[in-house]
C-alpha cells in the first residue's frame, strides 16, 4: 500500500523520495500531507478517490516520525467510527494492524491537484465536510462525515462507496444479529425478524427498522430503551439526534444513535424497546426487540428478512388508539370518516397478509446498495 507524501511532509521529515506510479487501485494508494488547523500542525491521510480522510491534529512531526505506525491506527479507527459503520473484520482485512505504508511520491499532477482541492476545503473546515457541529478541540481524530460537493456542486455521499469497495472485497462474512421485531396491536401481534450488521450504529438500525416498517425515518423522534444490565441499574437510552435529551428521567443514562455500535450494547437473548414518536402529533409506538441470534460469520448482502405475519399500522396512524378507531371505521361504511377506507384500501390488499420476507429483504437491499454495512 503507498502513501504519496507531500512536498511540505517530505521537508518537514527530512526526505527526498523518488517518484513512484499511482497503482490502478485506488483504495491501495493514500496521501499524506501536514496542514495547519487552528494553529495547530494536523497530519492528514487522504484516500482521494473517495473524499475520505483520517486526520491526526496537534502533533509534531520530524525526521524520527514513524507515519506507518501514526497514520494506519488512525485510518483503521476513522473507518471503524459508528459513522462509516464498517465492520472490524473487515477492517482488518483491508488495513491490519501493522501494516507498512511504503512512502513515495508521485508525478500525477491530477492526483495532486484532486488532493489540494480537498486539503484546501479541510483547512478551511468548510461544511459540508466535516458538518456544523465540527469542533477539533478535545479529539485527535477526526473523519469526514457527511457530504461533499463534486463537480458542478453536485452532492456525493463518500463514505458509500468506500463502504461497497470494501464490502465487495472483505465483507463476505461479517458479524450479524439476528432480530425479532414486533408490536402488539392487540387483535394480533406483528413480527419481522431481520438480520443485520452487529458493528453498525444503532442510527443505521433505526434507519433499517424505518423502512422494515416502511415509515419515513424523517418524520419523527426516536430512541432505543435498554433494560437495566451489568454495572447499569437503570435504563439506558439510545436517542436519535432530534430528542431532547432534558425529557428523559433524571439521572438516566443515555446515548447518541450515531456514536454506540449495536454490538458495544447487545448479546444474544437481550431484549429492548424501539420507541418511535411523531413530532407535533400525540403518537407513540413501541415495538419490542429480542436479540435472537448472534452469527460471527453471516455471509451474503445484508440485512435480510427471515420471517413476516402480521401488517404494520400505515404511518399516518397516530399510535395504538387511533389505529382501533382505524380498524373500527373500516369496518363501518356508515361511519362518515369511512372516507379512510379509500387510504386504507391498499393496506387491506391480500386479506391483511403481510408482506413476504423476500419482498422485504429485495426493497431493504434495494434501498442501501447490497451492502453488508
Amino acid at each position: 500500500m503507498k502513501l504519496f507524501l507531500s512536498a511540505k511532509l517530505q521537508k518537514q521529515m527530512g526526505l527526498k523520495l523518488a517518484k513512484t506510479p499511482v497503482p490502478d487501485d485506488p483504495m491501495d494508494y493514500w496521501y499524506a500531507h501536514l496542514i495547519s488547523l487552528e494553529d495547530a500542525d494536523a497530519l492528514i491521510a487522504i484516500l482521494p478517490e473517495y473524499r475520505f480522510c483520517a486526520i491526526l491534529w496537534d502533533i509534531q512531526i520530524d525526521s524520527s516520525a514513524d507515519l506507518s505506525q501514526l497514520l494506519v491506527p488512525a485510518i483503521r479507527k476513522a473507518l471503524h467510527s459508528a459513522y462509516y459503520g464498517i465492520p472490524q473484520s473487515v477492517i482488518d482485512r483491508y488495513i491490519p494492524e501493522g501494516t507498512v505504508l511504503e512512502p513515495a511520491v508521485t508525478g500525477d499532477r491530477g492526483a495532486i491537484s484532486k488532493m489540494g482541492a480537498v486539503t484546501t476545503k479541510i483547512q478551511e473546515k468548510a461544511h459540508p465536510w466535516f458538518g456544523e457541529d465540527f469542533d477539533l478541540e478535545g479529539t485527535q481524530l477526526t473523519t469526514n462525515n457527511t457530504y461533499f460537493p463534486i463537480g458542478n456542486g453536485d452532492y456525493t455521499e463518500p463514505w458509500r462507496a468506500v463502504r461497497e469497495q470494501l464490502q465487495q472485497r472483505y465483507g463476505k462474512a461479517v458479524p450479524a444479529f439476528e432480530l425479532e421485531i414486533s408490536l402488539d396491536l392487540q387483535q394480533y401481534v406483528a413480527r419481522r425478524t431481520l438480520i443485520v450488521l452487529a458493528d453498525m450504529p444503532f442510527a443505521f438500525l433505526h434507519e433499517r427498522l424505518e423502512s422494515l416498517l416502511r415509515w419515513s425515518y424523517r418524520a419523527g423522534q426516536h430512541r432505543f430503551v435498554l433494560p437495566p444490565a451489568g454495572d447499569r441499574d437503570t435504563p439506558l437510552h439510545v436517542l436519535g439526534g432530534s430528542v431532547d435529551e432534558d425529557t428523559l428521567p433524571d439521572g438516566e443514562p443515555y446515548e447518541w444513535d450515531d456514536e454506540v455500535r449495536l454490538i458495544d450494547l447487545l448479546r444474544e437473548g437481550d431484549a429492548f424497546q424501539y420507541i418511535r414518536e411523531r413530532e407535533g402529533a400525540d403518537c407513540i409506538w413501541a415495538f419490542h426487540i429480542h436479540v435472537h441470534r448472534y452469527l460471527p460469520a453471516m455471509e451474503g448482502p445484508l440485512p435480510v428478512c427471515t420471517f413476516a405475519e402480521g401488517r404494520i399500522p400505515p404511518e399516518w396512524v397516530d399510535g395504538p388508539a387511533d389505529y382501533q378507531l382505524f380498524l373500527q371505521v373500516l369496518q363501518n361504511p356508515e361511519d362518515p370518516r369511512h372516507l379512510l377506507q379509500k387510504a386504507g384500501s391498499s393496506w387491506l390488499q391480500a386479506d391483511g397478509a403481510a408482506a413476504s420476507p423476500e419482498e422485504i429483504t429485495e426493497d431493504l437491499q434495494h434501498r442501501y446498495g447490497y451492502t453488508g454495512f
